[in-house]
């Protein structure tokens, strides 16, 4: 058993997430977060979601948020974005989770008005 979970973890790759914000004004008060499948973001649970952090991109004059976390490689997770506050959390309004495979280029996001911010 432990040799196991030692191979496994030595199989964990740095996956990078990125958001561009540019047209989401009512960030302002709120955390961006990224949650989803794997234990490392969460397992959807709003708690161990996991905060992107802002970056202002001056060659495409975009606010892209980011964040790389450590997956297994390989492994196909689900995952969303999530706008937190103190009140509650905004999910992104579109209904089927967004998919990825573990070590595959990061797609960055273009966001426009894309979370269900209302009684937040």
């Amino acid at each position: 058993g432990k040799v196991a979970a030692k191979e496994v973890e030595t199989n964990l790759i740095s996956q990078r997430f990125e958001v561009n914000l540019n047209d989401v004004p009512e960030i302002e008060g709120r955390r961006l977060a990224l949650i989803g499948s794997h234990k490392a973001i969460g397992q959807w649970a709003a708690a161990h979601a996991v905060d992107l952090l802002p970056a202002f991109n001056i060659q495409d004059n975009k606010r892209v948020w980011s964040v790389s976390v450590k997956l297994p490689a390989g492994e196909n997770i689900e995952y969303k974005y999530v706008l937190l506050s103190e009140t509650g959390a905004a999910w992104e309004s579109n209904a089927l989770n967004r998919l990825l495979k573990v070590g595959t280029p990061s797609v960055q996001v273009d966001f426009v008005d894309n979370f269900n911010v209302e009684g937040i």
